[in-house]
């Protein structure tokens, strides 16, 4: 399975380990679930264009990567997606990816086999007319 991650380059967590190796290490997390991934580093003013490529481009698997302020940023752009988008909750604070139970390392929240699609309904059903998916174990996402 194909996925794309549009990651905002100025996150905290990006920033804190330098662009290249942030990406190196996406790209290592998903190949070692057995996924593919292109990383698409990009300005907080370029993400919402970059997001809407990625969501239109039906060959991959659209997933936004960022903090608590990139994930409100394209809320609008999920709610009219037609599509999954996969959300990688990335930041310091990182309220949303806490409230859906993710902790732990990067590598934890691309491979993780908890309770996500009890955690992710409660998102959809609460929050927005589409669907949004999670980052689990790359080809079972929920």
């Amino acid at each position: 399975m194909h996925h794309t991650l549009v990651v905002n380059a100025r996150a905290s967590t990006v920033r804190e380990a330098g662009t290249d190796a942030f990406e190196a290490r996406i790209m290592a997390a998903f190949q070692a679930a057995g996924c593919s991934a292109r990383v698409r580093m990009v300005h907080p003013r370029e993400r919402d264009d970059a997001l809407t490529l990625t969501i239109e481009d039906t060959g991959t698997i659209p997933v936004i990567a960022g903090g608590d302020g990139t994930l409100n940023g394209v809320l609008p752009l999920l709610m009219h997606a037609g599509r999954p988008v996969g959300i990688l909750a990335l930041g310091t604070v990182n309220v949303l990816g806490r409230d859906l139970g993710l902790t732990g390392t990067l590598e934890d929240h691309i491979t993780f086999d908890g309770e996500v699609e009890r955690k992710a309904g409660l998102l959809v059903d609460g929050l927005l007319p589409t669907a949004i998916w999670l980052i689990a174990a790359c080809d079972r996402l929920v």
